[in-house]
């Protein structure tokens, strides 16, 4: 009995991981997707997550009963096979047919002309003064009849401007405007770009172009505080390398890059860099296996740490441009 027992918590803990990878969000995103509660406040930590993902505990099954409510799933679904559960939701989400963001870049699609009436729509609504950040907007049926599309084509649409930053969807609850810190009125200036059929070598280039920046103004500005939050991240980024953690490594990486942009000082930087990253996550389907690789991280961001404590602001932006480039061939991005 114990033993069958310990099995069921094995699938479950193993499920719950291999959903949060197939959907290809970091454990944040995965806890802030389904498991916060009125205020958006996460209602476990990222440590408990991944404490739960290793080992299981008590926790494991209130999140998986939110996990299947989030993504119209059967909690049973967790109890399946490894193998089998991979099967199951490759299936599931075919035929859900949740919106592959980089499908949406042709002019000529009709969900990018909806998206883009959207954005405008939202927009001239906040200015008016008629909605604000983290207000709830229309239900769907009424921005379908308003914009006289089909239901489902809105709802492709706004799980585009989700992944933007623009909306947030709540599951059973609605659809809000987002009440992050990135600025509504900033992020469709990475519109236009995204539209274009180069949108992932666009996108690259813009990034090279702000982190760059990012890195020699942060130089000026090396404050204690600074240095010793990026000397944490890279600490404990050798620490995910050598632990095979490969997941905490890459959420290090991210937050590497966007406390860089954060000391910036350039709040539009900042916000810039935060939206293409979660655009290139969105898109990049590879990730990397190479031990040898995730060290390389490890080694580059230790480079720009200390020519940025250093002061060396030129050096701190060509050390950041060589590692991007780098990064690019570790993702197989174009």
């Amino acid at each position: 009995m114990t033993e069958a027992k310990d099995s069921i918590t094995f699938n479950k803990r193993t499920n719950l991981k291999q959903l949060r990878v197939y959907l290809r969000m970091t454990q944040q995103e995965f806890l802030d997707s389904c498991y916060t509660n009125e205020s958006r406040v996460r209602r476990i930590s990222i440590a408990t997550l991944s404490n739960l993902e290793s080992k299981g505990g008590a926790a494991l099954d209130p999140l998986i009963t939110e996990a299947a409510r989030a993504y119209s799933m059967e909690t049973s679904d967790f109890d399946l096979e490894p193998a089998e559960f991979i099967n199951l939701i490759e299936r599931h989400f075919a035929e859900a047919e949740d919106l592959d963001v980089a499908t949406a870049n042709s002019k000529e699609s009709p969900i990018t002309e909806l998206v883009n009436r959207l954005t405008y729509y939202f927009a001239d609504r906040m200015f008016e003064g008629s909605l604000g950040k983290g207000e709830q907007i229309e239900p769907d049926r009424e921005l379908a009849e308003k914009f006289n599309v089909g239901r489902s084509a809105l709802r492709e649409a706004m799980k585009v401007l989700d992944v933007m930053g623009l909306v947030d969807i709540r599951q059973g609850q609605g659809t809000f405007i987002s009440n992050r810190e990135t600025d509504f009125f900033e992020i469709p200036l990475l519109w236009s770009m995204f539209l274009s059929n180069n949108q992932v070598e666009e996108m690259l280039t813009l990034r090279s172009l702000l982190e760059c920046e990012a890195a020699r103004l942060a130089s000026t500005a090396a404050s204690e505080a600074m240095k010793n939050k990026l000397g944490k991240i890279i600490r404990e980024s050798y620490e995910a390398v050598n632990n095979d953690d490969e997941e905490t490594l890459l959420d290090l990486d991210v937050e590497f890059h966007v406390s860089i942009a954060e000391y910036s000082g350039s709040h539009l930087i900042h916000s810039q860099i935060q939206t293409i990253r979660n655009l290139l996550r969105q898109i990049s389907k590879a990730g990397m296996s190479d031990k040898s690789e995730l060290m390389n991280i490890c080694i580059e961001h230790e480079e720009i740490y200390k020519l940025i404590c250093e002061g060396k602001g030129n050096e701190a932006s060509d050390s950041m441009g060589r590692h991007l480039e780098n990064s690019k061939e570790r993702y197989r991005l174009p």
